[in-house]
């Protein structure tokens, strides 16, 4: 981490060797590590898309771009090099995230749909383009991308994942929604988020003990996800541990970014705090239904 000694290194490297674009690359890394944005720009701008570094280049120059607030520069930046090179996944990825990021949707979609006609393997790209579809509740399209995605690798978990677990929400193929999850949790057992649609899936069957031992896992596993929480607690409620599930709710109420799942939350949790002192102050003994699975949001 002596980032000045390594400067003054690789600028007395480059006398004599100017053209060389590993130690440009590697200076430009330094002067980022310093803060130095500009400089490292320019020091990057200097690989040509005949290195093998210049995609990673390209990227690097975006994010400082990014980082900076120069947002149309980076798209500007990134447009240049598709150009140049039409196959660099990384490209599109990262010329989507930068719509994603300003919510424009649409034009991110059409981004990856134009990086699948000209990657139809590549399986990140495909991913993206389904979890998008998703988030503009265009569930088919997403599931069709999936389902490609499993065509190229049977063995890719989260899209795996991603059918199992839409199809338990939507209560249909739920013998085939197992087998994919079942497959999912194999691959990656250790992943919060698959674990949480197991956990689910086995609540929407009827196993609460199970789904509790499932989804106490994944919250383990991914503590800061606010839907896993809600998960959790709907659980404990269908089981009548409301504390326990009054919990949860808060928690995942603190952590939502979305305003439309935190006020459900807040909705679920105003509800139970009212239950839990009438119960205290004995004024009412009725218990109140359970928590319907299919009011929780997907994640």
């Amino acid at each position: 981490k002596q980032f000045d000694k390594a400067a003054v290194q690789f600028k007395a490297i480059l006398l004599k060797n100017p053209e060389s674009d590993r130690v440009h690359f590697y200076l430009g890394n330094v002067y980022e590590e310093q803060g130095k944005a500009q400089e490292a720009v320019s020091q990057l701008s200097h690989i040509t898309n005949e290195s093998k570094l210049y995609s990673d280049a390209v990227v690097h120059i975006g994010l400082l771009m990014k980082q900076q607030g120069k947002k149309e520069a980076a798209l500007g930046h990134i447009d240049r090099a598709i150009e140049k090179l039409p196959r660099v996944s990384t490209f599109y990825l990262f010329k989507a995230s930068i719509h994603e990021e300003q919510g424009q949707l649409e034009t991110a979609v059409k981004t990856l749909e134009e990086a699948v006609r000209v990657l139809p393997e590549d399986e990140k790209v495909k991913y993206y383009l389904g979890s998008l579809y998703d988030r503009q509740g265009k569930i088919e399209d997403s599931l069709k991308v999936m389902e490609a995605i499993l065509a190229i690798n049977p063995q890719h978990a989260d899209a795996l994942n991603y059918i199992g677990y839409t199809w338990t929400l939507k209560g249909v193929n739920l013998d085939k929604a197992e087998q994919k999850l079942r497959k999912a949790m194999e691959l990656r057992p250790e992943s919060g988020y698959i674990r949480d649609s197991w956990g689910w899936y086995l609540f929407v069957r009827g196993k609460s003990k199970e789904a509790i031992v499932e989804l106490e896992i994944a919250v383990r596993l991914k503590p800061d996800e606010p839907t896993i929480l809600e998960h959790l607690g709907d659980v404990y409620m269908h089981t009548n541990l409301r504390e326990k599930a009054l919990s949860k709710y808060s928690e995942a109420a603190h952590l939502a970014q979305d305003e439309s799942l935190r006020s459900k939350l807040q909705g679920k949790i105003d509800v139970l705090r009212r239950e839990l002192t009438e119960r205290a102050t004995g004024k009412s003994n009725s218990r109140r239904p359970a928590a319907n699975p299919s009011a929780s949001t997907e994640h």
